[in-house]
């Protein structure tokens, strides 16, 4: 790979790393809503992952509007950073952040507590740079069972950040100790329960400035949850949530928990009680449970209940029976049953639910006298715009279906979303992005410039890139603003991409493993790891390479010992080997996934061969060609992840 062509997949390989999950539709459907949402009235908002996403915190201080959620069940640091703009256009007072745990639970080695703490960095800094005036409280990684050091690890790293930031670090990890272990905490050992926010919301009254409406944790001794894993979590809060006058409560699945309503219909009247992530929450059964539970110890009933079950199962006399539920735990309410919304697709699934709106849910709300809201058939006129893979709603599709329930209420104190403004947000944000995104590579570039000279540089370019984004600029100047800012990343890159060496001018680097730290070393005729600290020391020529281009744009790998890495007649898990002749293939490059500022070392000649340091002392830490089932390069492994480091020392 040219010098060139390894610059542009350095800073591609910095925002793609943690997107491995982004794809998921349940993710990628509210990150589309939470777009599509408004952000310019909020004080006060909480950003983060399922941990976040799972909890009402509007409602737990006090119902109040200028408090907003944008959790997103399942998300990484990663797609933080590539949603941003939609969370700090509106430029919050407040921001209460919590990321983390999916980066290093899900990912393994694949994201590192170093990674996921770098990842967060860029957040802050970001939000610091483009909302100046927004007061940032950075969360703990909140514990979690069945876990090994890497989370208190990662929080040790964030709380240095932080105070090198300027940023206050709430560490939750005694308080919520309780999560990883104790049932009446958490049913899966990570998602909080109504115990566990009740804690969490009092900790933080001071920094939030509002009191929480939960009693104390030690108050709380009965559960009441519905369905299984976050399902229940999530539903065994709601009878901790109080009901004010003239609520207006929406109780279904995904679709009802996708969208921030109380926003979308701008009123503290409306309520969100959809359960957590995938389309299907929760069985007619256990919606009917969800609402009996809700309500039955309330003194307050809601004025009107919104019902928005099916996907979870069909059966026409469990539902209604779900709406006598409503009936008999709200008596004066005015009840809603809400159509399910068409799919993608115009398939069986499609018919199913066409069917089911038509044959079962309109036909039960007449004999029930109850309301019928048909968001099936505005949903439909435009598929492609409104609904994304499956059922899951789009930003776009969210404000319809705001209006239709505005429509259908006929409430003067209902003020939905416009449709048109929700596109002009949507644009508005997208452009942002162009420059935001381009912020990220540059600042997480930062960890791996060591020249001050060039860092000034790029920091120099980083603030002058953050100041030129508003909410009024055009693509083409958001372009113009990104590709000076991609220009500096570029020139700043150059100085930790390896060099070739020409006739003219040598460049000798260390080529140390991230894997146990050691150094690439050639000793009779095979290629080990070495530990010794070999910069500013000598060398025996053995462990100091150099990079020579080939013919066709590879290179060899040579040490001033004139001798070569070579994976010839080399397999799969054997130990490589150093020859006096140039091998059959040369060797590519390309960034890790594992480290920013690292490289995978490969060949696609020489047997498909790939650097490896492996963890093996019995075989005095040899370094292995690896490429199971001749699968390479692999970009998201420890063992084959190098950086190069220049050697300055003697010969």
């Amino acid at each position: 790979m040219s010098i060139k062509k390894i610059l542009a997949s350095v800073l591609c390989a910095v925002s793609a790393i943690g997107t491995l999950h982004a794809d998921w539709p349940f993710r990628d459907h509210r990150y589309s809503s939470l777009k599509a949402t408004p952000a310019d009235d909020i004080e006060v908002m909480f950003v983060g992952n399922s941990i976040t996403n799972m909890h009402e915190w509007w409602e737990a201080f006090g119902s109040d509007q200028q408090i907003a959620g944008r959790g997103n069940s399942g998300g990484l640091s990663q797609e933080i950073l590539d949603n941003l703009e939609s969370y700090i256009d509106g430029k919050p007072k407040k921001l209460f952040l919590m990321i983390g745990t999916n980066d290093i639970g899900r990912g393994g080695s694949i994201v590192t507590a170093e990674l996921t703490a770098k990842r967060i960095y860029t957040i802050l800094r970001r939000i610091q740079l483009e909302s100046p005036e927004t007061k940032i409280y950075m969360q703990s990684i909140l514990p979690r069972g069945g876990m090994n050091g890497a989370i208190p690890h990662a929080n040790e790293l964030l709380a240095e950040y932080c105070e090198e930031l300027g940023v206050e670090f709430i560490d939750l990890t005694d308080l919520m100790a309780s999560v990883a272990n104790d049932n009446m905490w958490s049913n899966d050992q990570l998602h909080p329960q109504a115990k566990g926010y009740s804690a969490w919301t009092h900790f933080i009254e001071p920094q939030v400035g509002r009191q929480s409406v939960y009693p104390m944790p030690e108050e709380i001794t009965s559960y009441k949850g519905v369905g299984s894993g976050s399902n229940n979590s999530r539903t065994a809060q709601f009878p901790y949530l109080p009901v004010n006058e003239g609520d207006i409560l929406i109780f279904g699945d995904d679709l009802v928990h996708g969208g921030e309503w109380h926003e979308l219909l701008g009123s503290p009247k409306v309520k969100d009680r959809g359960t957590n992530w995938g389309t299907g929450g929760i069985n007619l059964v256990q919606g009917k449970d969800a609402i009996k539970n809700t309500l039955e110890d309330k003194t307050i009933k809601p004025a009107v209940i919104i019902i928005n079950y099916g996907e979870g199962g069909k059966d026409a006399n469990n539902y209604r029976l779900l709406i006598d539920q409503a009936k008999a735990s709200a008596p004066d309410a005015r009840i809603f049953c809400m159509a399910l919304p068409p799919r993608s697709e115009d398939n069986a699934a499609d018919v199913a639910n066409k069917n089911f709106n038509n044959n079962t849910v309109k036909v039960a709300a007449q004999e029930k006298g109850v309301g019928y809201i048909d968001i099936y058939t505005p949903l439909a006129a435009n598929r492609s715009k409104y609904i994304m893979q499956g059922s899951y709603i789009s930003g776009p599709g969210y404000a319809v279906i705001a209006n239709e329930i505005a429509k259908a209420l006929n409430d003067p104190e209902l003020s939905p979303v416009d449709l048109d403004a929700t596109d002009k947000l949507i644009q508005r944000r997208t452009i942002r992005s162009i420059v935001g995104d381009k912020l990220s590579e540059a600042i997480m570039l930062r960890f791996d410039i060591h020249d001050p000279a060039l860092l000034a540089e790029l920091d120099k370019a980083i603030e002058t890139a953050a100041k030129a984004i508003t909410n009024t600029m055009t693509q083409a100047q958001a372009k113009s603003v990104a590709e000076k800012l991609e220009d500096a990343t570029y020139k700043a890159a150059g100085a930790n991409v390896p060099i070739a060496s020409t006739d003219e001018e040598t460049h000798w680097y260390i080529i140390r493993s991230v894997r146990q730290n050691r150094a690439l070393t050639a000793e009779d005729g095979k290629l080990y790891g070495r530990d010794e600290n070999i910069n500013p020391k000598f060398t025996f020529g053995h462990n100091a390479w150099k990079l020579l281009e080939r013919e066709d744009g590879t290179y060899d790998i040579v040490n001033m010992r004139g001798e070569y890495v070579s994976a010839d007649g080399v397999g799969n898990d054997q130990e490589l080997i150093s020859t006096l002749e140039p091998p059959a293939g040369g060797w590519d490059f390309e960034p890790s996934h594992h480290t920013t500022g690292t490289f995978v070392i490969f060949s696609d000649e020489a047997n498909n061969a790939q650097l490896n340091q492996s963890n093996q002392p019995a075989k005095d830490y040899v370094v292995l060609n690896w490429h199971p089932a001749n699968t390479y390069p692999i970009l998201s492994d420890e063992g084959s992840s190098y950086p190069f480091e220049d050697y300055n020392g003697e010969i």
